[in-house]
């Protein structure tokens, strides 16, 4: 029964793992796409702030999610440690990654698409 649970345990980190990191660095490249439209003068100072408020927070909570899975899963529960696990992990992380990479492209000019829309207020 131990080693169902290091299996299921293993799919569902090397799942998670990929999509906190990808929400991670898309919030990265939105403060970086925030900082390019306001350069190039596409969006408000107001605008500008809620931007680069949503993407810090974004890239701050993702980036923290994965950092305490990963401090649980490895540190405090002891898993990842046997072959295994890790060649289990490294499948739910490929199998993460081809469902996640298709949808990159729209998701990133997405990012510099925002200032595209109108200013409220």
């Amino acid at each position: 029964m131990d080693g169902f649970i290091q299996v299921v345990a293993a799919l569902l980190m090397g799942i998670a793992s990929v999509e906190f990191f990808c929400a991670a660095w898309l919030g990265l490249l939105g403060i970086i796409a925030a900082v390019c439209m306001v350069l190039r003068k596409e969006v408000g100072k107001s605008r500008f702030l809620g931007l680069l408020n949503r993407h810090v927070c974004r890239l701050l909570l993702f980036s923290g999610l994965l950092f305490i899975c990963f401090k649980l899963y490895l540190d405090n529960i002891g898993f990842g440690k046997t072959g295994f696990e890790q060649m289990v992990y490294f499948v739910a992380v490929i199998m993460g990654m081809g469902k996640m990479i298709p949808t990159l492209p729209r998701r990133i000019n997405a990012l510099f698409s925002e200032g595209e829309k109108r200013e409220e207020g």
